[in-house]
């Protein structure tokens, strides 16, 4: 039967990559797979004709089928039928499975994995395992399976111990001591060290010193380390994961279903960080087959001449301006509203943004600073001493970029500018108001990566690690907004005074700011999203229309 369908019905299957797969059997148990319900229908009359021919009957009572169809990323069930010896048989629910072979097949990978999770906790709960020891034969037995009730005699144990206690105890170095001798353990620990010695410098096989309960958090940690080196080498989809290590605050949004994050501004996110929006270098290596024609891949909006990549698009391109610009100052509205809580209502100096650094009755600052306009800056008398505290804010593009001492990010490059730049104005501030300054440079990349340093800056104008955390996210959450609607060019007032206004209360949690900005954009989700990078034009929406395909399966149990 199975070289006849296979003959016969070869257009009937389901085909991957040119391979047509249109039935299973194992014993009188088939499995008939197809794409759609008549090419079913006529691998049921092939099995029909089989079973006339060898005396054989099919049983309608047994068989069961399902069916979906990818609808808009949807998986939908149809209403129809099969009939199999005058009975009409119905497909099954979307949330149930048909089991095959003791394995469940379902429509939903929800359903199969608890079907799964539910047959391994069966076999749990029958598999019992007792260990009993007789003090006057010394023999030790392992008792499992409660239906045949098997008893295995291992080896002797000697009871010469005082307390249970420590007759437990050596039992349980019996039975690791037969498994070592069993596996040889011993032997492959001794193979270990001359392997180690060999690479000292591969972190494949770096040294952990752990205790027994660390050794589930030890392996995760190395192979989330070994995922994220394979992600960061790879120079056109990793570029900007190379400053998101060790900073949760870059990635708080991802994998947490309780963060109040937009649900377009994470796939912004992820698909920005890992490179695969639709920008003219992108789309150009997607066509030709990584044969870039660099006149192809030209931006048409600033007129520069530049490669249209997602950095230009972010942070470079002059037609972008208006957009960098309100970015790099949403987050400075955050900082200093976070000033603002941090030192309260009553404590609270002037906040100056974006305006050069003068007091009255203080004389002016030098001609090489005094034309300097920091993104923020105050000053406050503390036992008749002035201090002065100056804020930068910059919004650079994470990624490796060339310098004289190799290849670093240009997270900590901008940093470095940044305080060479105002290391004068600090000077001068100092020399001729004899005053106490502090400089904090904030470093936030377009796409929310917070690094450790601008955590720590964060963290001292804060005072508390959680006032910073949360001050942190919030710069993130502004900083990938922003790049959304650079992207998209939707020219929409997301941020705006009024809106941190009512998160100013120190009480009021994280979830409470970014819910105040849902309700400016919420009604942004469902709309669809165009722009025209050149040529073709790409639109973007979130009820795209997909090809729809459909797949039918369906189990038959013939009967003698």
């Amino acid at each position: 039967m199975i070289r006849k369908i296979l003959n016969q019905n070869a257009d009937d299957g389901y085909f991957v990559n040119d391979i047509p797969f249109n039935i299973q059997a194992f014993a009188d148990d088939v499995i008939l797979i197809s794409s759609n319900v008549d090419s079913l229908k006529a691998m049921i009359n092939t099995v029909k004709e089989f079973c006339s021919a060898t005396g054989m009957s099919l049983a309608p009572q047994k068989c069961q089928w399902l069916n979906y169809s990818l609808r808009n990323r949807r998986r939908c069930v149809t209403n129809e039928t099969i009939d199999i010896n005058n009975v009409e048989i119905k497909a099954i629910d979307i949330s149930g499975f048909i089991t095959y072979l003791d394995a469940p097949i379902s429509i939903l990978k929800s359903t199969k994995m608890k079907q799964i999770e539910d047959m391994a906790l069966y076999s749990t709960k029958r598999l019992k395992i007792g260990l009993s020891h007789d003090t006057e034969s010394n023999d030790l037995f392992y008792l499992f399976d409660n239906n045949q009730n098997h008893s295995i005699s291992s080896n002797n144990a000697e009871s010469n111990v005082n307390t249970n206690t420590e007759l437990n105890y050596q039992i349980i170095n019996n039975i690791r001591d037969d498994i070592d001798s069993d596996i040889n353990i011993n032997i492959d620990n001794a193979s270990t060290l001359p392997t180690y010695n060999q690479h000292p410098d591969d972190q494949n096989f770096k040294e952990h010193n752990i205790t027994y309960k660390e050794i589930l958090k030890t392996i995760s940690f190395i192979l989330r380390k070994r995922h994220y080196n394979n992600l960061s080498s790879l120079p056109f989809k990793g570029h900007s994961f190379i400053d998101t290590h060790n900073s949760p605050c870059s990635n708080f949004f991802i994998g947490n279903h309780r963060t109040p994050f937009q649900d377009y501004l994470t796939k912004f996110a992820i698909k920005a960080r890992t490179n695969s929006l639709p920008t003219k270098e992108v789309l150009n290596k997607r066509l030709h087959n990584n044969n870039n024609n660099n006149n192809d891949s030209k931006c048409l909006h600033c007129g520069q001449n530049l490669n249209d990549s997602l950095m230009h698009r972010l942070n470079k391109c002059t037609a972008n301006n208006n957009g960098i610009t309100l970015r790099q100052d949403n987050i400075a509205h955050v900082i200093a509203n976070c000033i603002k809580d941090t030192l309260g209502p009553l404590d609270a100096p002037p906040i100056h943004e974006n305006c050069n650094v003068s007091i009255a009755n203080y004389p002016d600052l030098p001609d090489r600073s005094k034309h300097l306009k920091p993104d923020i800056w105050y000053s406050k008398l503390i036992n008749n001493v002035l201090h002065v505290w100056i804020v930068e804010v910059t919004c650079p593009y994470a990624m490796l970029t060339d310098t004289a001492t190799g290849r670093i990010s240009t997270l900590h490059v901008r940093r470095l500018k940044k305080v060479q730049k105002y290391t004068p104005l600090v000077e001068d501030i100092e020399l001729s108001w004899n005053a106490k300054v502090s400089l904090a440079i904030i470093v936030v990349s377009s796409l929310g990566v917070i690094p450790k340093d601008t955590f720590n800056e964060i963290k001292n104008i804060t005072r508390t690690k959680k006032r910073a955390l949360i001050t942190a996210k919030r710069c993130a959450h502004v900083a990938i907004a922003g790049s959304w609607r650079i992207f998209t060019g939707h020219n929409v007032p997301f941020l705006n005074e009024l809106t941190y206004s009512k998160c100013r209360n120190t009480n009021e949690s994280e979830s409470q700011l970014t819910l105040n900005l849902d309700t400016v954009l919420d009604d942004l989700e469902t709309n669809s999203i165009s722009r025209n990078i050149g040529s073709p034009i790409v639109s973007f929406s979130n009820d795209p229309t997909d090809h729809i395909s459909e797949s039918y399966d369906i189990e038959i149990n013939s009967q003698d």
